[in-house]
């Protein structure tokens, strides 16, 4: 018995447990807030697509960095086999939430000091 409640234990807090699953986050028309200050505008979504991406991070000095696309795609966060290791550690970190990384198409970048253009940006949100 003891195995088993520890079995199910470790899997809730390496699973994670979020009252909104991350993909339901991801709505068009509306400015999604994550927990490390990131604000994810997208204008349109049809599945795992987006349309329209911005994403902005507001900096304790008060600067703003901004991500925009046309276009991109998405996907939960724990299911990306090869940085497994990494959505662990942000899934112990961020007490749990649930994750998206999204996949940008010639994203462009900038802040006060920056202003460059990626072909793809991987951005991950919690």
């Amino acid at each position: 018995m003891k195995i088993i409640l520890f079995i199910i234990l470790s899997a809730v807090i390496l699973c994670g447990c979020s009252k909104t699953p991350a993909i339901g986050r991801i709505q068009a028309g509306r400015d999604i807030a994550w927990l490390d200050g990131e604000v994810l505008h997208i204008e349109k979504r049809d599945g795992y697509s987006l349309e329209g991406i911005r994403i902005v991070h507001k900096l304790a000095d008060g600067s703003e960095e901004t991500t925009t696309a046309d276009k991109g795609t998405f996907m939960i966060a724990g299911k990306l086999p090869s940085l497994a290791w990494w959505h662990l550690s942000w899934n112990l970190t961020h007490a749990g939430r649930s994750g998206v990384v999204i996949i940008l198409q010639d994203a462009h970048y900038k802040n006060s000091t920056t202003n460059q253009i990626s072909k793809t940006l991987w951005y991950s949100l919690y």
